[in-house]
């Protein structure tokens, strides 16, 4: 089996498409973010859109204040390097209408 697909319908507007594929391995090699400040760890790609260049955490969480992951700058970040093996994955589709509209159907994000 290489590839199969289950569609589910949510609504009349949206059908889901669950792919399992067989042949999609890969190897992701990713780093967990420790924030010893308030014991809370994150997780984040080495190669992918999700990576340390991508990433910010909240220095002040009451006026919303972010800054980019640089565990130089702040001595309570430690970054730690890991790999995985090589895992398998699937992929969803989401099928919606030309004449869908987010606004339409509540949306808000």
């Amino acid at each position: 089996m290489a590839k199969e697909s289950k569609y589910i319908t949510l609504t009349n507007n949206v059908l889901i498409e669950y792919i399992y594929d067989n042949d999609n391995l890969k190897k992701v090699d990713y780093n967990i973010i420790n924030n010893l400040n308030i014991n809370e760890k994150g997780y984040c790609s080495k190669y992918d859109l999700n990576n340390l260049d991508n990433q910010v955490f909240a220095i002040d969480s009451i006026l919303k204040k972010y800054a980019k992951i640089d565990s130089n700058k702040y001595n309570f970040l430690k970054i730690g390097s890991f790999e995985s093996q090589i895992c398998h994955f699937d992929t969803i589709r989401i099928h919606l209408p030309t004449t869908f509209s987010f606004i339409d159907n509540n949306y808000i994000g």
